[in-house]
């Protein structure tokens, strides 16, 4: 029985009350006295009753205000929302977890979500759900009912009853798919980034190998001119030049 329902028959019972009240005040002797009496505590207990239940009209409302709003953010959040049994059939699924899994929103309900995991996945999302405890954040790949697997992050926390009974669990389905291909992307350009740079060091390494070899070769030939201008070529002796390289080095020692 519904609450305006119910409040309709308390007003009915009331007006009832209201009118054998009435009808007792024209009978003035004392057993006549004691059910007016007793009517009217009837009559306060009912008044009572439909205050409780206006109150409680009110706290419906409040109620069912909170659940639609919780609804709708379910339905139209950005992300795919599921909720499972502690077996992990499907009893709740909103719009876009429809979209991810490419199965019409009220087919998923009754199904199995590892219907839904790819293949090469399975056994390690059965083994995750085996040791699930309160919560946990993992990345798996999802199998939509028409199409290829994709990657998704998943999320999984406990639902409890009100008497802190585990009923099931609650599922965050997130597609990642532009993340990943963002990563790979970057992965790629910073590989080829690495080979480039390792290319250049290469370059560089072998350039200034041959820097080096240049200098060296370019002191060795200043030395043999030095050496050449010094003495004769055929002799290796020192010659005139280096005589008086020499003269002139005395005479000036011998000033000293």
């Amino acid at each position: 029985m519904n609450v305006d329902k119910f409040s309709q028959q308390i007003e009915k019972l009331h007006s009832e009350i209201q009118e054998l009240l009435q009808c007792d005040r024209t009978k003035p002797n004392s057993q006549q006295e004691i059910i007016t009496e007793a009517f009217e505590e009837l009559d306060t207990a009912m008044e009572e009753l439909l205050t409780a239940c206006e109150e409680l009209e009110v706290t419906r409302a409040a109620v069912e205000k909170e659940r639609q709003r919780y609804q709708d953010l379910f339905e139209f959040a950005p992300e795919g929302y599921l909720v499972t049994n502690t077996v992990g059939t499907i009893k709740e699924a909103n719009h876009v977890a429809a979209i991810l899994l490419g199965v019409p929103q009220k087919y998923l309900v009754g199904k199995p979500l590892i219907l839904f995991i790819a293949q090469q996945d399975r056994q390690s999302f059965s083994s995750q759900m085996n040791n699930l405890q309160e919560a946990l954040n993992w990345e798996i790949n999802l199998q939509p009912r028409r199409g290829t697997p994709f990657p998704a992050s998943v999320k999984a926390s406990v639902v409890y009853d009100l008497e802190g009974k585990q009923l099931g669990w609650r599922w965050l389905l997130c597609n990642i798919s532009e993340r990943k291909q963002a990563e790979e992307m970057l992965q790629q350009a910073y590989s080829e980034l690495e080979i480039r740079v390792a290319e250049r060091t290469a370059e560089l390494v072998k350039a200034n190998q041959k820097l080096l070899n240049e200098i060296t070769e370019r002191k060795r030939v200043e030395s043999q001119l030095l050496h050449l201008a010094f003495h004769d070529a055929l002799t290796g002796l020192a010659n005139r030049a280096a005589f008086m390289k020499r003269l002139r080095h005395a005479i000036n020692y011998s000033k000293i």
